[in-house]
């Protein structure tokens, strides 16, 4: 019975390098928001979880590393899934600007921690990072304001400068 049951050698192995992964984000997440990145160190977040510090080097090479996979879950993935199913829609302006505001106030709720660390560290993001982050916070920005002009030509919102509106609406729902 291979494949089907889980129970493949190497499968507990990798459920539990995950979990851990995951949690080791999460109190990072925690700490980062609390004290910034630059005021936590490898050493907090390995007690927070309960590892040492070489331990942590198993799973991120250094403490960019994992923020830089925090920022990825929390602006860079969200975002190419949502654009990938929105061009794939087929409904129209109003159910996608309704669709927008919905996955950005669930999203802002589901993660509210990664929120508040995002909105501690992302002046303090390293070069490179922080423009991947500004390119994805762009490519958002710019998907609204393609709905909110598909809406205003096809007559169902009334003409506004789109990037104002795109903003207010964001601003709003966050």
């Amino acid at each position: 019975m291979s494949g089907t049951d889980g129970n493949e050698p190497g499968m507990g192995r990798e459920r539990r390098k995950a979990l851990l992964e995951r949690e080791i984000k999460d109190k990072a997440c925690i700490l980062f928001a609390r004290k910034g990145f630059a005021g936590t160190s490898l050493t907090d977040i390995a007690d927070a979880v309960g590892l040492s510090r070489a331990a942590i080097y198993y799973y991120f090479e250094n403490k960019e590393a994992l923020l830089e996979a925090i920022v990825a879950e929390v602006s860079e993935r969200p975002i190419e899934i949502w654009l990938a199913q929105s061009r794939l829609s087929t409904a129209g302006p109003e159910a996608q600007l309704r669709d927008v505001v919905r996955r950005h106030v669930t999203g802002i709720l589901g993660r509210q921690v990664l929120m508040r660390m995002m909105a501690v560290t992302e002046a303090a993001l390293p070069p490179a990072l922080a423009a991947r982050h500004a390119a994805s916070k762009r490519r958002y920005l710019n998907n609204c304001r393609r709905i909110i002009r598909d809406g205003v030509l096809a007559g169902v919102f009334r003409p506004v400068d789109d990037r104002v509106a795109a903003l207010a609406v964001i601003g709003m729902a966050a």
